[in-house]
């Protein structure tokens, strides 16, 4: 009787990652997670039980690798539309894929409906403590003027985290560099000048 392959788990929820980053989490079967891995089918199963499994494990390991940093950057922030816009600048100019696994999550909430409720309730809480960094981003940035004080603190963290999808969708798919950079434009003087 043959012994079972060592499987890496680290490495299935990596390649798993990068996976559903480039193509969405409903568009990625677990042949191609296998194969992307260099394990069987089977093996997968045994680490994770089932997709619903892998699943939830992808989605914790994106919160700590992206959502974490994210949000404690926004919490440490005087300056929120400084913020943005460096994030927005760099992901234009340096092309480091920085905000592509921003992506991810937005996969995620849109194939909810055919994730398992415990997946669904950990996206749930994960958007929620980002929208609340934003928001407390957007609240330091009001009280220091960067902001107008009128603005709707909810509608400006929305409308902030919008702008970082947005400049991933474009960037993503090949949209010229003097799009991106008016779109970052745009966004840093309504942040200043409109109350939202």
């Amino acid at each position: 009787m043959a012994r079972p392959t060592i499987v890496n788990k680290e490495k299935i929820l990596e390649n798993a990652l990068n996976l559903y980053w480039k193509k969405g989490i409903n568009n990625v079967s677990i042949y191609e997670i296998a194969k992307y891995s260099s394990v069987s089918r089977a093996a997968i199963y045994r680490e994770f039980s089932n997709v619903d499994n892998l699943h939830y494990e992808c989605i914790k390991a994106y919160d700590k690798l992206v959502t974490i940093p994210l949000s404690n950057a926004f919490l440490n922030c005087e300056n929120a539309p400084k913020l943005v816009s460096e994030i927005m600048y760099d992901q234009i100019y340096n092309k480091k894929d920085k905000l592509y696994p921003y992506c991810l999550f937005y996969t995620s909430v849109v194939a909810q409906a055919s994730l398992d409720k415990k997946t669904q309730a950990l996206i749930k809480k994960i958007y929620n403590k980002l929208i609340k960094s934003i928001e407390t981003a957007v609240n330091v940035s009001k009280n220091k003027g960067f902001i107008p004080s009128t603005s709707n603190t909810t509608k400006v963290a929305e409308y902030i985290n919008n702008q970082l999808l947005l400049t991933i969708t474009l960037d993503r798919a090949k949209q010229p560099q003097k799009v991106l950079c008016n779109l970052a434009e745009t966004m840093d003087k309504t942040l200043k000048n409109v109350s939202l």
